[in-house]
């Protein structure tokens, strides 16, 4: 499930070392101890698929594979960008897990599923001592909604996509569950954000958060980079949360931690 996600790294193999050795291993394992395997899924991410050269707005689908951040980090090394170093991690890591498997193939009775998710929020399941500590993504809303640390300007215009931690945690189940998965990777995302949409969804819950840009218009909103999910509703029926949901269980989660 899980490799690094953090934009601290200086030199990229931080990152791309364990999630590709950390993926090929359990995989390997699966080749050499799994005889009543039957199927594996990988989280993978939208970090695989994106390409931030490519011009906006752009809706990505499952054929499409970060190859720009590859390319970023091959020419550059230890100066690509942050984002650039995590993106081409996942793509390494999904691109050789999908190797193995052409590789093995015929060699297990297992077949191969990867989720392809954007950023993942929802309540936090595991202990964390305080807001610092949380993970990355968590970390990112928390200190962008409750704490008010953007300005106007991106507020209404910085954004991505999501999905909330607890479908994705079912999409894993149906992925497992669902012969037709076979064999694809599968986009799960609820939709695009910009950051005031979480603002507002989470003033509806404790109005007393920082109000953010009160002249952002939701339907007015552009979105640069956005997902196709059809194929998680085609293959999986995965029914998503809505961000006003999702919003109201962080901050009950954060209430509940002291946190606001």
């Amino acid at each position: 499930m899980a490799s690094p996600f953090h934009f601290n790294a200086e030199d990229p193999n931080e990152l791309i070392t364990p999630a590709v050795a950390g993926t090929s291993g359990v995989l390997q394992s699966a080749l050499l101890h799994g005889k009543d395997v039957k199927r594996i899924v990988v989280l993978a991410s939208t970090a695989a698929i994106l390409e931030t050269n490519r011009s906006a707005p752009v809706v990505f689908t499952e054929d499409d594979w970060n190859n720009h951040a590859i390319q970023q980090v091959e020419t550059k090394g230890k100066d690509a960008s942050p984002a650039d170093k995590y993106q081409a991690s996942k793509t390494l890591a999904e691109k050789a897990a999908w190797a193995f498997y052409e590789q093995h193939k015929n060699e297990v009775k297992w077949d191969l599923v990867v989720l392809n998710p954007p950023f993942v929020f929802g309540p936090v399941l595991h202990a964390v001592d305080s807001p610092e500590s949380l993970n990355t993504s968590a970390k990112e809303w928390y200190y962008n909604v409750v704490k008010g640390r953007l300005d106007q300007e991106a507020l209404a215009n910085s954004g991505s996509s999501y999905v909330d931690v607890r479908d994705l945690a079912e999409a894993h189940v149906l992925a497992i569950r669902k012969e037709e998965a076979s064999g694809n990777r599968i986009i799960i995302s609820a939709g695009a954000f910009k950051w005031q949409d979480w603002v507002n969804a989470s003033r509806l819950v404790a109005p007393e958060l920082p109000p953010g840009n009160t002249s952002y218009k939701r339907e007015k909103a552009v979105h640069q980079r956005s997902y196709d999910n059809s194929k998680a509703a085609k293959l999986l029926q995965l029914p998503y949360r809505t961000l006003e949901a999702t919003a109201a269980d962080c901050i009950a989660d954060f209430k509940q931690k002291g946190w606001l």
